[in-house]
């Protein structure tokens, strides 16, 4: 069973319905949390009521899932780029250059993917492809700013 509570702090009947917005969401299933702005779209979260009756006794609920949504994002983002990053030194060590360095030489340089070609992997484009996409993800998750709406 789903918990009930309201902003504040008083409990309601099981099954009432509260609203959080997040941003370019989509996903929705029974329960709606807090409230937001009219332009951005709404998630639907369940919370087992262990956790609802924790969170209501703690005060301000809104922010407590705010910052849960917002620590469990960063946690994943981090790993990701963890992930990405150890893909990438793989690539460094293989190839012996930076991904920019390798991208620029094996655009230019008809020898070196030919000595690449022939020293060390044939399958370079696919590895280039790869790399590329660790690169770019990198940078794309690194500049990703979490900060808490200002409500």
């Amino acid at each position: 069973m789903l918990g009930a509570f309201s902003d504040s702090g008083a409990g309601v009947a099981p099954g009432a319905r509260f609203e959080v917005y997040y941003p370019q969401s989509h996903v929705q299933t029974e329960w709606h949390l807090g409230s937001g702005k009219e332009s951005e779209r709404m998630v639907t979260v369940a919370i087992p009521d262990k956790y609802a009756e924790m969170l209501r006794a703690l005060g301000d609920v809104q922010s407590a899932i705010d910052l849960a949504v917002q620590r469990y994002a960063i946690e994943q983002i981090t790993g990701k780029v963890a992930e990405l990053r150890q893909r990438e030194a793989g690539y460094v060590a293989r190839y012996g250059l930076d991904y920019v360095t390798f991208a620029q030489r094996t655009a230019t340089g008809e020898n070196y993917v030919h000595q690449i070609e022939t020293q060390v992997s044939k399958v370079w484009e696919a590895d280039l492809a790869d790399w590329e996409f660790c690169h770019k993800g990198i940078q794309d998750w690194g500049i990703l700013k979490l900060q808490p709406s200002s409500g």
